[in-house]
């Protein structure tokens, strides 16, 4: 396996054209990255459907992970866990508009150390982005966080997207079944699920107003948690972006720090 976790997102750059940039994180201990990454797009309701070749970005391809001084990572030859982050882009241009737009990307393969999931890496990575362009030209949200968890056994963790909407439309948060390909979802090992993606005391949960996902974790594992992100405006659904996300449980020699003064 190579791929840990991937999503899609688009912006519109004006004349029916929209940016589309993929972004996934590569384990280094996996095959090496792909060359391009096939789009498929299109709207069932306007019968239209296109792929096209998205490339990767200069210089893409650095490496992500955060190790301590003197610390080898498997993309440096040594033996901690390595990410790479790889970017791909590519510009479509819509024809029509149409409630149900997709943008979808399938590719292979899952991380094989994947342990909440039956053979991890005999599924695809299956990630979409959807646009309801009817309305008005949008851009999806977009978000700073890397989609790689490292979260500490035995304590409280907070993970969050640091999504951000360049057109003030209100995000809503909820968690998904990662996907193999489209409506098709992956299978978990006994006892995990959509609800208990990973082993934590109390169970994770979504905030869905502000996407904090909370875990307490009480064993090492690694995990996939699939988000879903909801965009409205005045209301209505405009678009929606998949997030598929890797958490590291690990033990941890120090402890969160704990806050104070803020709120009162």
């Amino acid at each position: 396996g190579v791929q840990t976790c991937a999503l899609p997102i688009y912006q519109y750059i004006g004349n029916n054209q929209y940016l589309i940039t993929y972004t996934f994180y590569r384990d280094c201990v996996g095959i090496d990255a792909q060359t391009s990454i096939m789009l498929e797009y299109g709207s069932a309701s306007c019968g239209l459907n296109s792929a096209i070749s998205l490339l990767p970005t200069p210089g893409t391809g650095q490496q992500i992970t955060q190790v301590c001084p003197g610390t080898l990572t498997t993309c440096d030859g040594g033996t901690a866990t390595g990410i790479q982050e790889w970017e791909y882009t590519g510009v479509v241009t819509l024809s029509a508009q149409c409630p149900d737009w997709n943008f979808s990307a399938t590719e292979c393969c899952r991380n094989a150390a994947i342990t909440t999931l039956v053979n991890p890496d005999s599924y695809n990575m299956y990630v979409e982005a959807t646009l309801n362009n009817m309305i008005s030209p949008n851009n999806s949200a977009v978000f700073s966080n890397i989609p790689i968890a490292f979260e500490c056994i035995g304590q409280n963790n907070y993970y969050n997207h640091g999504g951000i909407d360049a057109d003030g439309d209100s995000l809503v948060y909820s968690f998904i079944t990662p996907r193999d390909a489209q409506g098709t979802p992956v299978t978990y090992v006994g006892g995990y699920s959509i609800s208990n993606p990973l082993t934590s005391t109390p169970a994770v949960s979504i905030n869905s107003v502000n996407g904090d996902v909370f875990m307490h974790p009480t064993v090492p594992e690694i995990a996939v948690i699939a988000v879903k992100i909801e965009e409205y405006r005045n209301g209505m659904l405009i678009g929606t972006v998949i997030r598929d996300i890797q958490v590291y449980t690990v033990v941890c020699n120090n402890n969160l720090p704990l806050a104070s003064g803020i709120n009162g």
